[in-house]
């Protein structure tokens, strides 16, 4: 299916369980009216669904007879690279569970809440309906290739190797590759780890996370993914350089204001990520957004009206669009979404994380 069309989403939901598989029909079909929704009770019957239904996106249990949901999610990942996918389960094999991530967007804990399950997918669909290049939208869901750089992996490798290294010794390494960052972020903020909070900052994540399952998570990527040797060095520092300026205003626009810890965190991610697209496009385009970004600052046109002409879509819902797979706060996604329309609209007395993120730009 075409995201993009105006057919409606058809999610595959797969659960052994009768009971469980049976109430979540019953649950979604009140709140996903907007859905065409299929159900199976193993991974052999949801690809026979398959073969006569496009999956906009599947959500799987982990532990079945047969075939495991990261076997499934890695057929679905193969067959149907536009395909969202995702995991709910109740084990407590983390290991487990991070390697699940090298085939699964996100992992929700089991049982799910219907609106959980709701929102989560509903916000992936409406931005990936606004990612018009076909070739785009299936190299970015597909999840194969990701804008980590391979020497950050191993230097991240070689500080675990460290004896008694420290978590802020690791943060200042992951801080250099905002691919990682973001990885790291998703893993930590899934909800197996039951955090009560999304957590954003780098160096709570990694002493969540310990030694032991950084180094899963890292060796993971290695071998699950293709990274990126080739990652532009002049524009990764330029993304990096400006989100960090970003990111300082922001948070002392949010102090000013008496804001939460929590949604001090949000503006910062949001700030800090809100060119993050411009690294996936960098990735999945290569040379020719490379060229674009060129004629952008020779010719002083907009990069947003040269992107779209391209690609059909802009660096801000592409990087969006990931963020969103990967479970980020929706106030953190739809500011980055939006940014590009945030320029023209400054309000005096900022509330929300867009507000906020708004205004630091500007300034």
């Amino acid at each position: 299916m075409s995201s993009s069309s105006n057919v409606r989403p058809s999610i595959i939901f797969v659960d052994d369980d009768p009971m469980l598989l049976s109430s979540t029909r019953r649950r979604l079909t009140l709140v996903a009216r907007n859905w065409d929704l299929h159900f199976a009770d193993s991974g052999a019957a949801a690809l026979e669904i398959c073969k006569g239904v496009v999956p906009s996106a599947v959500v799987t249990d982990m532990r079945m007879p047969g075939m495991d949901g990261a076997v499934l999610l890695k057929e679905i990942q193969r067959y149907f690279p536009e395909s969202i996918r995702i995991i709910f389960s109740g084990q407590t094999d983390q290991d487990a569970l991070i390697q699940a991530h090298s085939v699964a967007h996100s992992i929700l804990a089991k049982p799910c809440d219907a609106d959980q399950i709701y929102q989560a997918l509903q916000l992936s669909l409406e931005i990936q309906s606004r990612l018009g290049d076909p070739e785009i939208r299936r190299f970015v869901t597909s999840g194969r290739t990701i804008p980590v750089s391979t020497s950050s992996i191993f230097d991240i490798l070689s500080l675990l190797r460290e004896p008694d290294v420290s978590p802020k010794k690791i943060g200042e390494s992951v801080r250099n590759d905002l691919g990682l960052y973001a990885y790291i972020l998703k893993i930590i903020n899934s909800s197996h780890f039951g955090m009560r909070s999304p957590v954003c900052d780098i160096d709570q994540a990694i002493l969540l996370l310990g030694a032991s399952q950084l180094r899963t998570i890292v060796c993971g990527l290695k071998l699950a993914h293709a990274l990126s040797p080739t990652l532009d060095k002049n524009l990764c520092t330029e993304v990096l350089e400006t989100g960090i300026l970003r990111a300082q205003k922001v948070l002392q626009l949010v102090q000013k204001h008496g804001k939460p810890k929590m949604f001090s965190d949000e503006c910062y991610i949001a700030s800090l990520f809100q060119d993050f697209g411009k690294l996936v496009l960098s990735v999945s385009a290569g040379s020719r957004y490379l060229q674009i970004i060129e004629h952008s600052r020779h010719q002083a046109s907009s990069l947003v009206d040269l992107e779209r002409e391209a690609f059909r879509c802009t660096h801000a819902e592409v990087g969006a669009y990931l963020l969103s797979l990967w479970s980020f706060p929706s106030s953190v996604i739809r500011s980055i979404c939006r940014h590009e329309d945030l320029q023209s609209s400054v309000q005096e007395e900022p509330e929300t994380v867009e507000d906020f993120v708004r205004i630091a730009s500007t300034r």
